[in-house]
């Protein structure tokens, strides 16, 4: 396997991870009082379509080159580590 695909393979296990960490967060936003469940499915739906930006960009990663995917792997992590980020505080907001 080479480097790329190990990658790929990470970035796929990650993406799956927030799938379900945002249904997690769908079904607990359903529990809440009218008013905060619709912000909370708000956020959700923001974080949604960062996840399918995310997928997306991806998909274009896993179609590149050998040379091409290290010159863009540097922006897709900056862009997956603020995703992650949001899903984090998103998360420990239901909590608080």
């Amino acid at each position: 396997m080479s480097m790329k695909d190990a990658y790929i393979e990470k970035l796929q296990a990650q993406l799956d991870e927030w799938e379900a960490q945002l249904k997690q967060l769908k079904a607990q936003a359903d529990k809440q009082e009218a008013s905060a469940k619709a912000e909370y499915q708000k956020q959700i739906e923001q974080l949604k379509q960062r996840q399918k930006e995310a997928q997306e960009q991806l998909d274009e990663f896993n179609k590149a080159g050998e040379q091409a995917w290290e010159d863009t792997k540097e922006r897709i992590e900056k862009n997956w580590d603020e995703l992650g980020k949001a899903i984090r505080d998103t998360m420990n907001q239901f909590k608080g």
